[in-house]
């Protein structure tokens, strides 16, 4: 008798335990939700309980000077939308208008951070995604007068998308080799970084992105990690057929994040290339800079 209590007993325990990581975490979605699940606050920090919970099916208001509800004030109130979507394997590139702040992440991943006070604006930014479902998550305020938010996203035929890693034969190194560091962090899991130069010195540090590309307009970006990112001034040199252009970029934001560069177009030469240095113009050795991937898509 007690050899089957003991057994019986045994059995439920290994059912549970089996069983637990479904009970905490609930199913896995198995395809696109045919809702939004949208959240109203009557403050522009998304905190609290929020006054409004319903589903909508789209993110496509232009309130005026409305409100998306009687018990929504017509200023300052602030709005979170979740839901998953199922995709195929490739490129998206996912577009937001808002007035005021819009933030929109995709799996988690912060990917258009516009978080103030501006007039209706479209915002876009481009990720690849695999095979199934992801999450997207989109939070927004409204402060003062108009009032607008959308989103929505499409595939990219974007085959020709080409990214030097810091890993590729097409990145290059240079200055006093006893400065770079590495780490496994970032894009494909490596990433290098050096402390920070306040102005150009003998044996500084930089890092060249060399693509090989078919002549024709590209849209650059900067992949910029999570860690090992303390700058604010890391100064990206683009390299392209009608000149050299400067474009600054705040590493320090958080990430991870791709960054766009601009757009440029490019000869398919060996001159096509991205250059960062550890120059940063802030006292020196006191911020860190980060050399991880850079992309060309096709515009």
């Amino acid at each position: 008798m007690r050899r089957k209590l003991f057994y019986g007993l045994l059995g439920l325990a290994i059912y549970f335990l089996s069983n637990s990581t479904t009970f905490a975490q609930g199913p896995e979605p198995q395809g696109s939700d045919l809702f939004w699940q949208a959240s109203y606050w009557n403050n522009t920090s998304l905190t609290g309980n929020p006054i409004l919970q319903r589903q909508e099916v789209s993110i496509d208001y232009n309130w005026g000077l409305g409100s998306p509800d009687p018990v929504v004030h017509s200023d300052q109130f602030s709005a979170r939308w979740q839901r998953y979507i199922e995709t195929g394997s490739g490129w998206y590139r996912f577009t937001a208008t808002s007035d005021d702040g819009i933030r929109v992440y995709v799996d988690g991943e912060l990917l258009i951070d516009q978080w103030n006070d501006h007039p209706p604006t479209t915002f876009s930014a481009s990720k690849s995604l695999s095979s199934g479902h992801h999450l997207l998550k989109v939070e927004y305020y409204e402060n003062f007068v108009g009032a607008v938010a959308r989103l929505n996203w499409s595939a990219l035929a974007v085959s020709g998308v080409v990214v030097v890693d810091d890993t590729s034969g097409g990145f290059l190194q240079g200055g006093t080799a006893s400065s770079w560091r590495s780490a496994v962090d970032g894009y494909g899991g490596h990433l290098y970084w050096t402390f920070n130069n306040d102005v150009l010195r003998l044996g500084y540090n930089y890092g060249r992105w060399y693509p090989s590309l078919t002549a024709g307009r590209y849209e650059v970006f900067a992949y910029i990690p999570d860690r090992y990112t303390t700058t604010t001034n890391a100064r990206y040199w683009i390299s392209h057929a009608d000149g050299y252009t400067l474009h600054p970029v705040d590493q320090s934001l958080p990430g991870p994040r791709w960054v766009s560069l601009g757009t440029f177009r490019f000869s398919g030469a060996s001159s096509d290339y991205v250059s960062l240095s550890d120059i940063t113009y802030e006292p020196r050795l006191s911020r860190i800079v980060a050399w991880d991937a850079l992309k060309w898509e096709p515009r």
